[in-house]
């Protein structure tokens, strides 16, 4: 058979979708695979065309959903006209008629609507300015907690996306670590009397640092608004299944939560040659660090010859984890002279002391994560038929590039590194990392709230999960020697 890219370029689809089909069609029995040979079909296959053609799915079927995944995705802005019917044609590598046929079916179930010859996301037109809230972790009002790139891009696109789609956003602080938690409400209302407000249509929950995003959440749903949830929390992710099947207006957001990120990664070092990987988390206590463990085994796994060693600590959940335990101790004051800081800085200024005792705690963090770390690492490094080293995230694989900058480990003699988040860190040091779609994720989050009657948001299950993508620098790019 063609090889896996010739197929995904006559298809135009991702290599990793056509390998994705292969191994289904393996399992089915319909395909058989020779290591370093390809794809065969069976000596002996029977093909049940009758039943073929009863399950089949139809060319605009197919286009139809590339469409939606690439508008949950955050390939088309809501407020920019779609591309033209010429442009589509191309993109999709489809006939004219079809992708008129996909349109006319798109225009139908209100996920887009028609502007004399342009097209554009969703079918209604907003006549008021509508105001989101969104819910966050914070100690006071309008004072959300941030300690990552990620956090802070999660919240800088919510802030572009509502200005792009002329919506006010309210920010309302929330924290759970009080004896009875509490709501920073603007203009001290109470929660119910705040989204009783008719320009209020919905709630963009936030689960960073909550102690229990599922007990907020079910405050939230009293209040009888449609709630966009993002997934980074333990405890919200353990309700989706009681929420995500028949509760109205409630729609759970995943970027980072499921095997996917795990799952890319995978076919990224199996195309570039890898077949022997090394996983290593010190946070495997975590939902996110298992399941990237396991997309990650489900690529390799399927293939002859392959292997992941995980090389894990399912004692922590995340970095928090090992801060909390820094904070037990606190000796900041002991160890840097406040008063001699404050005595030379402006009075204005001094507030800017919490910053450098953060950054002062989180090294001590880091030191005590790479104490974790390096018995792993070291267990790594003994298996020298491992090419490929996968981190939990960028913070473990940053780490590592410092750890074997500072012993001069040749780069010829380094495996591959790869990482997630594409913090910043990582581009610094050269290091390849997953990008999660967090663009995507918080477009996908306001439309659901602005256009809840869009049959993109009115599945079964009200789970989106965003597709993110590889960000390849010079710590994974070279392909590996068979």
């Amino acid at each position: 058979m063609p090889s896996v890219r010739s197929i995904a370029k006559t298809c135009n689809v991702s290599s990793i979708t056509v390998s994705r089909a292969m191994e289904l069609l393996k399992k089915e029995g319909k395909v058989k695979s020779l290591w370093g040979k390809g794809y065969f079909p069976p000596e002996s296959l029977h093909i049940d065309t009758a039943k073929m053609a009863s399950v089949s799915i139809s060319k605009p079927q197919v286009i139809y959903n590339r469409i939606t995944t690439d508008i949950l995705n955050g390939t088309f802005k809501p407020n920019e006209p779609l591309p033209g019917i010429n442009q589509l044609t191309a993109l999709y590598n489809v006939s004219r008629p079809t992708i008129q046929k996909v349109l006319e079916s798109l225009i139908s179930e209100k996920i887009i609507r028609r502007i004399g010859v342009k097209h554009y996301l969703y079918n209604t037109t907003i006549r008021s300015r509508l105001r989101i809230a969104i819910i966050a972790f914070g100690l006071s009002q309008n004072e959300i907690k941030i300690t990552s790139e990620r956090e802070r891009n999660f919240y800088r696109n919510i802030s572009n996306t509502a200005i792009q789609q002329n919506v006010d956003l309210h920010v309302i602080c929330y924290n759970d670590y009080l004896e009875t938690p509490e709501f920073y409400i603007p203009g001290g209302l109470d929660l119910y009397t705040y989204f009783e407000q008719k320009e209020v249509c919905g709630t963009i929950l936030s689960t960073y640092h909550m102690n229990n995003s599922a007990q907020c959440l079910r405050r939230i749903i009293g209040t009888g608004k449609p709630v966009s949830i993002c997934v980074e929390d333990q405890y919200v992710l353990e309700s989706m299944a009681q929420y995500s099947a028949n509760s109205k207006g409630i729609t759970f957001f995943d970027a980072s939560y499921s095997t996917i990120p795990g799952k890319d990664v995978g076919m990224y070092l199996f195309e570039k040659g890898h077949r022997e990987i090394a996983y290593i988390s010190p946070f495997h206590k975590s939902t996110w660090s298992q399941n990237r463990l396991s997309g990650l085994m489900e690529i390799f796994g399927q293939q002859k010859d392959t292997y992941v060693h995980a090389f894990v600590l399912d004692e922590f959940v995340r970095d928090y984890a090992f801060m909390e335990k820094i904070l037990q101790n606190p000796s900041f004051d002991t160890d840097v002279s406040v008063d001699n800081i404050a005595s030379r800085i402006d009075p204005f200024m001094i507030k800017r002391i919490d910053s450098v005792k953060m950054e002062y705690e989180s090294l001590l963090r880091d030191g005590l994560i790479f104490s974790y770390c390096e018995p792993l690492i070291k267990k790594a490094a003994s298996i020298p038929s491992i090419t490929a080293w996968v981190c939990a995230n960028d913070l473990i694989a940053c780490m590592i590039m410092d750890y074997w900058n500072y012993h001069e480990i040749p780069f010829n003699k380094r495996p591959a590194l790869i990482g997630f988040d594409n913090a910043f860190e990582a581009f610094e040091r050269g290091i390849s990392s997953y990008e999660f779609n967090t663009g995507g994720e918080t477009q996908s989050m306001l439309n659901h709230l602005l256009y809840p009657n869009s049959s993109l948001f009115l599945k079964s299950k009200r789970i989106v999960r965003i597709n993110g993508s590889v960000i390849e620098r010079a710590s994974s790019s070279q392909p590996q020697k068979q």
